[in-house]
């Protein structure tokens, strides 16, 4: 079993499930906003007919935003982590590390997260998802300083033990001071697509990192990394593409400034044992390259990760611990809370009434529900809440419950 901490970044995400399903127009999901979205994912019993682009690029982890310096250091700035100040060092991409205010800007890259482009005018570094992200490059050639140390640096390589799928990383900003320099590209989402077979006719599966723009002067970003496609599917009747490339970083054209890093490439799991008629695309980006058509110390994402015959290990049962220990007594005398997910009612069963009740969220903030009593049972109307994860004190032991709808 699971176990997931409501204090932390947890998602609900609903699998729908067919018979038979066509896919005639195309399919993506809600971009990844710091708090849900990024992830596609259903089941089909029989036959998937894929006639358009099942298409999850760009809907991953989000790219460090551009900001534009007014005035800037006497030489080129080395350092690795700092809170953001654009005079001196760009925004870092985002990723799977939970950044502090104190730490989203610097050259340093924090997990897939692509670092950002220092002063003055370095690139970003590419984002990454299990493989590395690209370095950005190096900053203008006629500025003060050693600038190879301005450089933003590539997401890192993960040791993944197969039991975790992870968006692709977005890709760190490049430092700007004449309004042009641009920020990093987004990494791909998750797809998650369970089918006894897929019939393609025209369409593929995608979650590639978006490439971050160009600019005329300035620091480029980087590119976002590739996202995870999980495809557990007996039998592929024709050709299907499946491409989780990284992003490429941004390109300078009328100066000496930094280019962005590439993007790494994305992971692909198969569950066939074979790759007969799946067309694999998993490389890593691009690094931008200056006026010179010279990378100048930018360098590519490296290439992704393929694996068929694959199992993703895990099972449907999702435990949510209580936030209090619960003695045996208690075990016995605890409420009875169902449906659990609730959608519009919550009831609870419980030995004795005139319990005292609080309903709370992860930030501590309580809602009044109004609410029915039927001997030892009590239905709550839980209507005005949003989905998500939820706490019931009854006296003062403490039971999460689930809003899914």
């Amino acid at each position: 079993k699971r176990m997931y901490n409501p204090a932390g970044k947890v998602q609900l995400v609903t699998v729908p499930e067919y018979q038979e399903l066509t896919i005639e127009s195309p399919l993506s999901c809600k971009s990844w906003d710091g708090n849900n979205g990024g992830v596609l994912v259903f089941s089909v019993e029989e036959t998937l007919f894929l006639n358009s682009a099942i298409d999850v690029s760009g809907k991953g982890f989000r790219g460090g935003k551009v900001a534009n310096s007014f005035k800037n250091p006497s030489a080129h700035t080395s350092v690795l982590v700092a809170p953001f100040d654009s005079t001196s060092y760009s925004r870092k991409g985002e990723g799977v590390y939970i950044s502090r205010i104190t730490e989203e800007a610097g050259r340093g890259s924090l997990a897939n997260a692509g670092g950002g482009g220092n002063n003055h005018n370095a690139g970003g570094g590419g984002g990454s998802n299990i493989t590395c992200g690209g370095d950005g490059g190096y900053g203008w050639a006629q500025y003060n300083g050693d600038r190879t140390t301005a450089q933003g640096i590539g997401g890192h390589t993960f040791v993944n033990n197969e039991n975790k799928l992870f968006l692709g990383g977005g890709g760190g900003g490049g430092h700007s001071n004449e309004m042009t320099g641009t920020s990093g590209g987004r990494g791909g989402g998750i797809a998650i697509i369970l089918a006894k077979r897929i019939s393609p006719k025209n369409g593929s599966i995608m979650a590639k990192g978006i490439s971050s723009a160009n600019a005329a002067f300035d620091g480029c970003g980087g590119g976002g990394a590739g996202g995870t496609i999980f495809v557990d599917c007996e039998e592929i009747i024709n050709r299907l593409y499946i491409d989780a490339q990284g992003g490429s970083g941004g390109s300078t054209t009328d100066h000496k400034d930094g280019p962005g890093g590439g993007g790494g490439g994305g992971v692909i799991y198969l569950t066939a044992k074979t790759l007969h008629n799946i067309t694999p695309l998993i490389n890593g980006g691009g690094a931008g390259n200056n006026r010179d058509f010279s990378n100048d110390g930018a360098t590519d994402g490296c290439i992704g990760t393929l694996k068929n015959n694959f199992t993703l290990y895990g099972d449907s049962n999702i435990v949510i611990s209580s936030s209090e220990r619960e003695t045996d007594d208690n075990q016995i005398k605890r409420p009875s809370l169902y449906p659990n997910p609730a959608v519009d009612v919550l009831t609870i069963k419980i030995e004795v009434s005139n319990k005292r009740f609080t309903v709370f969220d992860d930030i501590g903030q309580t809602y009044i529900l109004p609410f029915t009593q039927y001997n030892t049972l009590m239905d709550f109307d839980v209507t005005s809440l949003q989905n998500g994860v939820y706490f019931l004190k009854v006296e003062d032991i403490v039971y999460p419950f689930i809003i899914a709808r």
